[in-house]
Order: structure tokens, then sequence, then C-alpha cells
């Protein structure tokens, strides 16, 4: 049966929880995308928060340098940006987009 109260939902949750090690816990975690990891892994302990700290660290410096080295390539320009196409547009343009 359902539990009927937060309380008992609390603690079911709690124990499925504990049910799981440590080392289970970041085997599942080693199978997430990066970015997914760094949003997932430090909510779900501390012990896994600290693990994971070099781990976010190091994709932060990847992602930062990825950033100055398309700095680079397109000649410093801060003020590009990339936005959606509004769909009023596209409708409009659709027949000459898929004309062939």
């Amino acid at each position: 049966m359902p539990p009927t109260t937060r309380a008992a939902a609390r603690a079911r949750i709690d124990a499925a929880a504990a049910a799981l090690t440590h080392d289970l816990l970041a085997r599942i975690c080693s199978f997430l995308p990066p970015g997914d990891a760094i949003l997932t892994v430090p909510r779900l302990n501390k012990a896994l928060a600290a693990a994971a700290a070099v781990r976010v660290a190091e994709l932060r410096s990847v992602a930062a340098a990825m950033q100055a080295e398309a700095r680079r390539a397109f000649g410093g320009v801060r003020d590009h940006m990339t936005f959606s196409v509004p769909l009023w547009a596209l409708q409009e343009a659709w027949p000459q987009l898929t004309r062939q």
C-alpha cells in the first residue's frame, strides 16, 4: 500500500537509498554524461560529492579551455550569441527552405 503521510514516504525513500552502497552509487553515476553527473552526484551524499569534486573541477577547466579556444577561433568576438528562429519566420520561409 502507498504511504499515507509524508513522514512514511520519506522513511521509505531513505530506506531505499540506504540499501545502495557507495560503490554501487559511484558505479551508477559513472555512466551518467558529464553534465548530469555534475548536477546529480553532489546531491546523493557528501562522500560522493567530495569524491566527485576533482572530476567536476577537471570538467569545468576543460569547458573554460574550450570557450577560450572558441573565442580565439572567432577573433575574440564576444557579442556573438546563438538564438532560435521565431516560429512565424520559419513558417514563412519554409517553402523556400524545402524547395529542391
